[in-house]
């Protein structure tokens, strides 16, 4: 299942995936800063959560084999600046924008 992000009015140098199962908060699935290698939180992993950045307006998360389980809402968040730290930790309250579409909602039964 291929879900998309499109980034309007800015350039997305880094993009924020998330992802929201029911009766719960957003959880950070993976982070993308154009050009590096993206950042996969604890739990997901690039064989399940494939994410493309291959653009500065343009994202996607691929969710492979997906399966009951993975049905949640989807969301990408971006920033036009490149989020980084030295000590290795991120600071997820740089995201300026938070992307949501019709198409984000991935139901399996």
């Amino acid at each position: 299942m291929k879900i998309e992000c499109h980034a309007t009015g800015f350039q997305a140098q880094t993009v924020f995936w998330y992802r929201q199962l029911p009766k719960q908060g957003l959880t950070l699935i993976v982070t993308s800063n154009r050009g590096s290698t993206p950042t996969y939180e604890q739990d997901f992993g690039e064989k399940k959560f494939l994410i493309n950045h291959s653009s500065l307006t343009f994202s996607t998360l691929t969710v492979e084999s997906a399966r009951p389980a993975d049905s949640s809402l989807y969301f990408c968040g971006a920033n036009s600046a490149i989020c980084q730290s030295p000590h290795g930790q991120w600071n997820y309250s740089d995201t300026k924008h938070l992307v949501v579409g019709m198409s984000n909602k991935m139901s399996l039964k």
